[in-house]
């Protein structure tokens, strides 16, 4: 069973507004959010946000728009009408050379794009209801068609990010050579020893013992660094950033251990995973900033069962003016709670204030 959306599927998507507004638990945003008429739009999963789990309530995905026709000019962003990428069997484009993306099976439109720009890519979450996605029709873009399309989508970035620094009165560089070689950053020559004395350490003798140049600093995704300390005697799975167990009678033991002695039953008896969920990776943690992100109805069936013909692909424009919408409602609701707190906490002070003076007065 499947139980989740692959990326790299189509997919047709709509906004659930109450389960969004759901969690809030209050009446106020809940009538603004009745008033929001809700329209589908067809996107593309391109890549999940945090790792999918058979127990989540939510999959987390960055979508990207596809549109009818070209992409609305985005001026601020210098983003052009001709940052967009056709699919098959839709062949027309303003730039001669662009060739159509292939899906499997062909797209069931004929004027449908891939809207390139920050401003067409959304986060949403998916409800985990239990359904297989791996039963019925669906609609996915191959792994070499995917590469082609982020090559492409990367080129046009570039474009606009030139035009932009330009028209600012930057310095455009001439190419994204340039770019990755001011950008490039040497390892650091303590990186370079620690992974030498990993990779050159002999199977058989004692690990070195720790010091400061034995701690690694890990960046992941975003989160704030973390110090793991090296263990004093290295795992062998993980690389020798995890905390060993220190129990003196495993230590000899331990510090005989080679890759090539451990047989394929033996198993890391190190904590390294709870390192892992203490760092956020794959977003295991959540994100503080979840509730703004829409919760979507979607289906992976594209075809006619939602639009007749071409006339029919609605408008994305549309769409997004519906989440805009949505999240403000959002944060507004979470500006009251919050202004609401405040004002209880103020009565709370002032209550123990009046009982301090009574209590004093008597």
């Amino acid at each position: 069973m499947l139980f989740f959306p692959l990326p790299g599927s189509y997919a047709v998507i709509e906004i659930d507004v109450e389960k969004t507004l759901q969690p809030l638990n209050d009446p106020l945003a809940c009538a603004a959010g009745a008033l929001i008429k809700t329209t589908k739009c067809i996107v593309y999963l391109d890549m999940v946000l945090r790792l999918p789990l058979p127990h989540d309530t939510h999959f987390k995905y960055m979508a990207c728009i596809i549109g009818p026709g070209l992409r609305p000019a985005h001026p601020e962003l210098c983003i052009t009408p001709d940052m967009c990428l056709p699919i098959r069997p839709n062949t027309r484009h303003p730039v001669a050379d662009r060739e159509s993306l292939r899906s499997d099976p062909p797209f069931p439109f004929g004027n449908c794009y891939h809207w390139f720009g920050p401003d067409m890519w959304l986060d949403v979450r998916i409800v985990n209801d239990g359904r297989d996605y791996g039963v019925g029709p669906k609609t996915v873009l191959p792994p070499d068609q995917h590469v082609k399309m982020v090559s492409i989508q990367d080129l046009d970035m570039w474009r606009s990010s030139c035009a932009r620094k330009e028209r600012d009165g930057a310095q455009p560089l001439a190419d994204a050579s340039q770019a990755e070689e001011r950008d490039f950053q040497p390892p650091s020559m303590d990186s370079m020893r620690r992974e030498r004395s990993y990779a050159m350490r002999p199977a058989q003798s004692p690990p070195p013992a720790t010091t400061a140049e034995n701690s690694r600093y890990v960046e992941a995704d975003g989160y704030a660094s973390q110090e793991l300390e090296a263990c004093r005697h290295p795992c062998e799975f993980c690389g020798g950033v995890c905390r060993a167990d220190d129990d003196s009678e495993n230590s000899d033991e331990d510090s005989l251990r080679s890759s090539e002695s451990l047989s394929s039953e033996e198993s890391c008896d190190c904590d390294c995973t709870e390192d892992l969920d203490d760092m956020g990776i794959f977003g295991l943690n959540g994100d503080p900033q979840d509730y703004l992100v829409p919760v979507m109805k979607v289906s992976l069936d594209i075809g006619a069962q939602y639009f007749k013909d071409d006339s029919d692909v609605p408008d994305p424009m549309e769409f997004i003016r519906q989440r805009d919408a949505l999240v403000r409602i959002i944060k507004e609701s979470k500006l009251r709670a919050k202004q609401a707190l405040k004002a209880n906490q103020s009565n709370v002070v002032a209550l123990k204030s009046r009982s301090t003076d009574c209590i004093v007065g008597a």
